[in-house]
Parts: structure tokens; sequence; C-alpha cells
């Protein structure tokens, strides 16, 4: 340790009879936040505790101030979340509205058009005009999924048990309606209950199952097997099919917004993936997929462990 037998107060110090002192540096996480003196009204020499004991004050110190730094950053970043979380919803109103209008105009004329004026039109022209009526769907439909998928950040949890079994099996019946025609197999093996909120696992279900079917729809016969895993530190779901699949190449695209891997031959906005994956992350679990091109795929999903004990 280097002494400094050199002191010269400042006045304010001379003021109150300091004549010896001893200087700490405070140190912050990315250089100097000050520093920190100690001083006596006699001569004389600081010991090496002394100035150890002034360092510890002065870390005691510099901990406080980096603490409070960080609440205000905390707080900063906050209020800029909750503004960003305003210019969102605007722009969900605008999507809404102001968007939706016009469509539905175009829809409806176009309509119009193919219903009282077609035998007006020859062939060419009634095709064009099913291409703009199918396109202005599909443009409703993008616009209500990035509504809804703007709204999942938003969307407090409502957690409860959830009848996983019992959910999921209700989900397949129901879409299983729109399916008349089709040899389809789904089988669900028993699933445990599941701590959630049960509308967004609804809708979790709702999308990976719709996109078993629509992926095994050139198949002759689909399969689709619904299991899980209750595993030491989470339950692992799962949802497998004979269907087109994937190139494992493209796996990390898969749960991002509009990242599709298919053509036009399978409907789809590119978001109920991505929906799941935000879902599940709000849950506290992961999401994942394993594929081979026309060999089919497996999507899985984990979901920590219901509280213990809880009767919600």
């Amino acid at each position: 340790m280097s002494t400094e037998t050199r002191f010269t107060p400042t006045p304010l110090l001379v003021e109150r009879g300091v004549a010896s002192g001893l200087s700490v540096v405070v140190y912050g996480d990315h250089g100097t936040l000050g520093v920190l003196g100690g001083h006596s009204r006699t001569e004389r020499h600081f010991t090496e505790d002394e100035a150890d004991f002034l360092q510890t004050i002065a870390n005691v110190v510099s901990a406080g101030v980096l603490r409070r730094r960080g609440e205000e950053e905390v707080a900063a970043r906050t209020t800029e979340l909750a503004n960003s979380n305003k210019e969102l919803e605007a722009f969900s109103y605008s999507v809404s509205h102001d968007l939706r209008a016009p469509l539905r105009a175009i829809h409806g004329f176009s309509k119009i058009l193919l219903e009282d004026y077609a035998e007006c039109l020859d062939d060419e022209g009634r095709r064009v005009l099913g291409i703009i009526c199918a396109n202005t769907e599909k443009m409703g439909q993008l616009i209500d999924d990035i509504l809804a998928f703007s709204r999942l950040g938003r969307h407090d949890l409502q957690s409860s048990m959830v009848d996983m079994d019992g959910l999921v099996r209700s989900v397949a019946d129901e879409l299983m309606e729109l399916e008349q025609g089709r040899e389809v197999r789904i089988h669900i093996e028993p699933l445990p209950e599941a701590f959630g909120d049960l509308a967004l696992l609804r809708q979790v279900w709702a999308n990976l199952v719709s996109n078993a079917l629509k992926f095994t729809a050139p198949k002759p016969r689909a399969d689709i097997t619904i299991d899980c895993d209750e595993r030491a530190e989470d339950i692992l779901y799962r949802i497998r099919d004979n269907g087109a699949g994937f190139d494992m190449r493209y796996v990390e695209t898969l749960f991002g917004v509009f990242r599709r891997l298919h053509g036009h031959e399978f409907p789809g906005t590119g978001i109920g993936l991505a929906i799941v994956k935000r879902i599940i992350t709000r849950h506290g679990g992961t999401v994942g997929a394993e594929g081979r091109e026309n060999e089919g795929a497996c999507f899985t999903f984990t979901l920590p462990h219901p509280p213990q004990g809880d009767d919600s």
C-alpha cells in the first residue's frame, strides 16, 4: 500500500479543523464513481486496516449507487415498454379498422361481379375475379392472425389447473368435424393435468392439431399421435404426424412470424407456430420440432410441473 504524506485540505475541511486525511476510490461497473474520504483533526498516519475499512464502506456505497441506477433504468425501460404497448394498441386499432374497410370493399364488389355479372365475363375474367376474392379472404385472415399475435403480449395469464387430456380430445373432435371424407386416425395417450391459461393452451393445441391435419392432407391416411413424457424438470407434450414433414436445415425458422417452409399447396399465413411459441414461452416452457421431408413431423412443447397442492 502506498502512503501519501502530503495532505492539503480544502477550505471546508480547514474550517472544521481537519489535519489528516485518507481517500479511497469508489468503483463502478465501468470505471470510477468517485472518491470517499476519511479525515482526522490530528496529524496521524492511517493504518492499512483503516484503509481496508474505508474501502469496504466505499464498496457498500458503490453497490447502493449501482442498485439505484439499475432501478432507474428499469423504471425507464418500463415506461418505454408502456409507451410501446400504447403504440402497438394504436397500430392494432388502425389495422383492425382502417385496413379492413377497403379490404371488405374489394372483396364485396368482386363477389357482386361474380354473382351478378358472371354472364358478361369470359372464363379468364371470372378466373381473375376468383383470384381477387381468394386473396382478399387470405388478407383478412392474415390481419386476424397479426392481431391475435400482437394481443398475446398484453394478455394477462389466467392460470389454473387444466385437464389437458380432456382439452386435447375436445380440440381434436372439433377439428375432425371439418375433415369429412378423409381417413384420419388421431391417437391420444392419457395426458396429465397442466397449470396454465386454459384459453391460451386451447389455442396451442388448436394450432398444432390443425397443422397436423393440414400437412397430412395429401396422404391416403393421416396418422396423428399425441402423447407426453413426464420428466423430472417439466412435462413434454408431443404431437406426431405422417405428413409432408420439413427439411431439418430450416428448423430454426419454423417458429418465426411469416416463416413458411411449404408453398401455396398448403394454406396458411405463417403465424400459427409463432403464436404457439409465444404462448408456451409465457408459460415458462420451450418448443421444439423434428421432421423429414415427406415422412412427417413431430412438434413438442414443455410446461413446468403444476404447483404442489394447487387447487385453483
